[in-house]
């Protein structure tokens, strides 16, 4: 009698059939819930099977953007796609000098070719000529050796990729625009090294982007992964979720409810996603899972050093996915991809700085000779609610969860609604890397449900909230009755006093970065600009100028500086804010939609001059591409403007005057100040604004001290020191021992 197989068995014997049949190749992506619909079964016993083909090195298994998938071994194609990338980049620039300008004209002609293709897509004839192209630029490489490497490693790989793909669907447009960029590198006479980086990462996008593809067929064109259609929009990144959900406790769920919210796309507000919208029954779960973890696991009990391990695995990942995560993170939120490219590759050191800090901690002691020794011990606290925002969502998210996990505290993460695709990515990584099941945690939701419902949560006793300062008045109200820790850093109209013994070339640059970078959507932008009266009207007309030059465009394109503004929502708040300047001030840039942008949350870079102190514009926050000039007629006149908001969490002070420049720093009422310079962060400084900007700081050893209990041990070396009651006795009061209070 035949025994009847299980479903997980059963999807184990017919994905392992097809994987020894060469139908699932080296590199081939198996999408969980594709396999599930052809056997007519749940993901569940899908997920077993490919979890027992894991444990026999045929597939790796992985979340994928919230998308469960497993990827056949593509081990040798990996290493072979790096190998070349570091040989061929070596080559190209040693080659760069050797160029004639007919070679040149010669790649440019390959891929003039390339281009021609585009729109019949052979993805075959496509390689061929890629290949063409980079073995013209390598050809005059005066070292002969490196050239053999070039060309047996291009074997190896053209042999594995019969047996894959020919070519990446949807990296053809990509490729050729780079292949542009390494031309143009070499015309213009670009450093070694900078034409090197380019070469190399070049092909390290096309691996990154293999590596987050659904394997195509030999014959296929150059097609949507998801509905076969032909690609039309290269900004749109592959391989995009139908559905977020939440993490709890090791596995993605759905809410208790099944209640969910759409994600819209910022450059076309339509929905491209939904995700799970999480409410108190998700947050008890979740907080319970994190609570387990907390009591009963490793985590909190783990030695620094053993915490600092996975904390650099974390880093690792994040580093190897730079790009990947910045093509999400400029996606979802609207950033341009070379700032959202910087965020990603900061979340990574934030996780580095804080593995290498909680290893070198050193707690205090204190010493009385001969009669007491007195230490601190700090010991994680438990449960870390984290909220985050939704400019630099990744980013933030990692100032949160590195010290928080660094420290052994197990966290629930709710973030922000209006761009969960990237908060996503950090089960997978954490997975990944070694963080025991029920430390990390994610409820995605609105404000008022799950992260009220966090906030009043009585076995949270920490939460970090980053956001306006009217919400955060809120949480303090709601954390009130349960006396939880806060660490809070609110919003922001920061001044960037210019005066006029500045260098004014330097002070223009950095204010007009300071306030249009990150789409103005930054807390620490310097939005407000008082200027000397005596060079205020140079000032205003060269800033003008410049601002109407920043370049606004689609956020993928790597020349873009102001993207999209992240929802509807907030590009209507912004615009109301501009209606309302036009009234108060002069308008000299900006002022709407910049041409070119019919649609989606597109502001040009706006700049009213003569603002007047009283002016909205000057007073309340907009946080977007807008930016109000006030001129000064004198030091104290600066000052007073400078404190006169609600708000405190930075400045900016342009000045050759060192005296000037220390006092002014001393007395005006911000968190932080920069003194000629803009922004540039030490990691271990504090972070945090005064006034209506935040409650606390973060960075460095205050973020150890935020996330743990700190515990004073006395211990008795000689004679017990303590006067003696009861007895009748006469004895002198000692005012130092014991302590009076």
């Amino acid at each position: 009698m035949t025994k009847m197989l299980s479903k997980s068995q059963r999807a184990y014997h017919w994905i392992k059939e097809r994987i020894a049949g060469q139908a699932y190749t080296p590199g081939y992506r198996l999408v969980l819930g594709s396999i599930a619909g052809e056997l007519e079964m749940s993901v569940v016993p899908v997920r077993e099977a490919i979890r027992q083909l894991e444990a026999e090195g045929l597939v790796h298994f992985e979340h994928n953007v919230g998308a469960r998938v497993a990827m056949v071994d593509d081990t040798q194609y990996r290493h072979s796609m790096e190998a070349l990338s570091i040989l061929e980049g070596s080559a190209t620039a040693l080659s760069a000098r050797h160029l004639t300008i007919d070679d040149l004209k010669l790649a440019r002609a390959i891929n003039e070719k390339m281009i021609e293709t585009l729109g019949n897509f052979n993805p075959s004839a496509f390689t061929q000529l890629n290949q063409q192209f980079h073995a013209a630029l390598i050809a005059p490489c005066p070292n002969p050796r490196l050239q053999e490497m070039v060309t047996l490693e291009m074997s190896r790989l053209n042999r594995l990729r019969d047996s894959t793909f020919s070519f990446v669907p949807g990296r053809a447009h990509e490729s050729v625009r780079e292949h542009e960029q390494i031309v143009a590198l070499i015309e213009n006479g670009a450093p070694l090294d900078e034409i090197e980086r380019a070469a190399r990462e070049h092909h390290t996008a096309t691996l990154d982007a293999y590596l987050t593809q659904k394997h195509p067929t030999k014959s296929s064109a150059c097609t949507s992964t998801e509905t076969g259609e032909p690609m039309t929009d290269s900004r749109i990144p592959a391989n995009l979720p139908d559905h977020i959900q939440h993490y709890i406790d090791g596995e993605f769920v759905d809410s208790v409810d099944g209640d969910t919210f759409d994600v819209l796309d910022p450059v076309t507000n339509e929905n491209y996603t939904t995700a799970a919208a999480g409410k108190k029954a998700d947050i008890d779960l979740a907080v319970a899972a994190a609570t387990r973890a907390f009591k009963e696991g490793p985590w909190p009990r783990m030695l620094p050093r053993e915490r600092s391990r996975v904390l650099h695995r974390i880093a690792d990942i994040v580093e190897s996915r730079d790009q990947r995560l910045a093509e999400l993170e400029s996606f979802d939120s609207g950033l341009p991809i070379t700032q959202a490219l910087g965020q990603a590759r900061r979340a990574a050191e934030n996780f580095r700085f804080f593995a290498d800090l909680i290893v070198a901690q050193a707690d205090d002691t204190f010493k009385v000779p001969g009669r007491q020794i007195n230490y601190v011990n700090r010991k994680p606290i438990g449960v870390a609610g984290l909220i985050t925002p939704w400019n630099t969502p990744f980013m933030l998210e990692s100032w949160k969860l590195g010290p928080a996990l660094a420290t052994g505290n197990t966290v629930v993460l709710k973030p922000a609604e209006f761009t969960p695709l990237s908060a996503s990515l950090w089960a997978g990584i954490f997975e990944e890397a070694g963080l025991p099941k029920g430390v990390f945690n994610l409820v995605n939701g609105l404000g008022e449900d799950a992260g009220d419902a966090l906030v009043k949560h009585p076995d949270v006793p920490l939460i970090s909230f980053t956001g306006e300062s009217s919400t955060g008045q809120l949480i303090f109200a709601n954390a009130a009755p349960f006396l939880k820790g806060l660490s809070m850093e609110l919003g922001g109209k920061s001044p960037a006093v210019v005066f006029a013994d500045a260098d004014l070339e330097a002070a223009i640059n950095a204010t007009i970065f300071g306030v249009f970078s990150l789409n103005g959507e930054r807390c620490t932008a310097g939005s407000r600009i008082l200027v000397e009266r005596s060079v205020y009207e140079e000032f205003v007309e060269k800033y003008a100028a410049q601002a109407k030059r920043v370049k606004v465009g689609l956020p993928n394109d790597p020349t873009t500086e102001v993207g999209a503004l992240v929802h509807p929502e907030h590009y209507d708040k912004v615009m109301s804010y501009v209606e309302i300047g036009k009234g108060e001030a002069r308008l000299v840039a900006g002022g709407g939609r910049p041409e070119g942008f019919e649609t989606g949350n597109y502001v040009a870079p706006t700049v009213f001059a003569d603002v007047s102190p009283d002016a909205r514009i000057f007073q309340e926050e907009i946080f977007g591409p807008v930016v109000a000039i006030t001129p000064f007629e004198n030091d104290e006149e600066a000052l007073a403007l400078a404190n006169n908001t609600r708000y405190g969490l930075a400045a900016y002070i342009w000045t050759n005057d060192l005296k000037r420049a220390h006092n002014f720093a001393g007395n005006v009422e911000a968190g932080m100040v920069w003194l000629n310079s803009n922004n540039v962060r030490d990691l271990r400084t504090p972070f945090g604004g005064v006034k209506a900007s935040g409650l606390g700081h973060e960075g460095g050893y205050r973020s150890i001290d935020f996330y743990t209990d700190q515990q004073a041990v006395h211990i008795t070396l000689g004679e017990v020191h303590n006067p003696t009651f009861g007895k009748n006795e006469i004895h002198e009061t000692d005012l130092d021992d014991p302590d009076p209070r």
